[in-house]
C-alpha cells in the first residue's frame, strides 16, 4: 500500500522545523492528517485560481503583489472593472482628501473598529461594491493601506493590458472639438492598436501648438513649444 508522506518541517508544533527526515501519513494522528488534507486542498486550489486569473503583466513597484491578489480575486469574482471604478474613486477622494488619505496611510496603527467605521462611510460615499470593500479590507489588514493609491495604478495597469485598453493623457494648447478629439484618438489608435483608447485632455496654453501624448510607457512630445526650444 502506498502512502503519502509527509516532511517533517510541515509539522511544526509537533517535530522540530529543522529536521529534514520524512514521516509516514500513519505517524500522525487522524486529525492531523485531516489538517494536512485541508491545507493541500487549499493550496491546490489557490494554485488554480493564480493560474487561471493571473495578470499577463505584473507592473514593477511595491504595490504589485497586492494589485496582483486582488486582480485574482476579482477575476474569480467576475468584479474587475468594478473593483478598479472602485479603486480608482479611493485614489481620486484621498488626493482630493487630505483627511482620508491620512487615514488610508496610519490604518496600520488603528482599530479593527475605527477603520470599519471610516471605510463603511467612505464606501457609502463612493457607491462601493462590497467585493471593492472585501479586498480593501485585505490590504488593510495586511497593513498595507498606505499603498492604496499606488494598487489602484498598478491594478488599472494589469485591466488594460487584459482589455487591450490603452490609457492616454494628451496635453493640448486650447480645448478641442469633438471631431478633432476624434481624428486624434484614430492617429493614436493607428500606433498603439488597442481595443479601447481612454483620452484624458489636458490643456496648457504655454506649448503654444501641436500636442504632448503620454502613456504609461511612452511620452511622444510633439508640441511647438519643444520645437523651438530645439531650434
Amino acid at each position: 500500500m502506498s502512502m503519502t508522506l509527509f516532511p517533517r518541517r510541515a509539522a511544526p508544533l509537533l517535530v522540530r522545523a529543522s529536521s529534514t527526515r520524512f514521516y509516514s501519513a500513519e505517524s500522525f494522528s487522524k486529525k492531523d492528517q485531516e489538517i494536512f488534507a485541508k491545507l493541500e486542498a487549499e493550496t491546490k486550489k489557490r494554485k488554480e485560481l493564480f493560474n487561471t486569473y493571473k495578470p499577463k503583466v505584473r507592473p514593477f513597484g511595491p504595490a504589485t503583489k497586492w494589485a496582483e491578489q486582488m486582480f485574482i480575486n476579482s477575476g474569480a469574482e467576475r468584479k474587475r472593472d468594478v473593483l478598479s471604478k472602485d479603486l480608482l474613486a479611493l485614489k481620486e477622494l484621498g488626493e482630493k482628501n487630505k483627511d482620508f488619505d491620512n487615514f488610508m496611510k496610519s490604518s496600520g496603527r488603528l482599530s479593527r473598529d475605527e477603520i470599519n467605521k471610516k471605510l463603511d462611510e467612505v464606501f457609502k460615499q463612493i457607491k462601493g461594491d462590497k467585493v471593492s470593500r472585501g479586498n480593501i479590507d485585505y490590504l488593510v489588514s495586511n497593513r498595507k493601506g498606505h499603498l492604496y493609491k499606488e494598487v489602484a495604478a498598478s491594478f488599472k495597469k494589469m485591466l488594460n493590458v487584459e482589455n487591450n485598453e490603452l490609457d492616454v493623457k494628451v496635453t493640448v494648447p486650447a480645448p478641442m472639438s469633438e471631431d478633432e478629439k476624434q481624428e486624434m484618438i484614430k492617429m493614436i489608435n493607428q500606433q498603439f492598436k488597442a481595443s479601447k483608447i481612454n483620452v484624458s485632455w489636458l490643456y496648457d496654453p504655454t506649448i503654444i501648438g501641436g500636442s504632448i501624448i503620454k502613456t504609461d510607457t511612452v511620452m511622444a512630445d510633439l508640441s511647438y513649444r519643444t520645437k523651438i526650444n530645439e531650434w
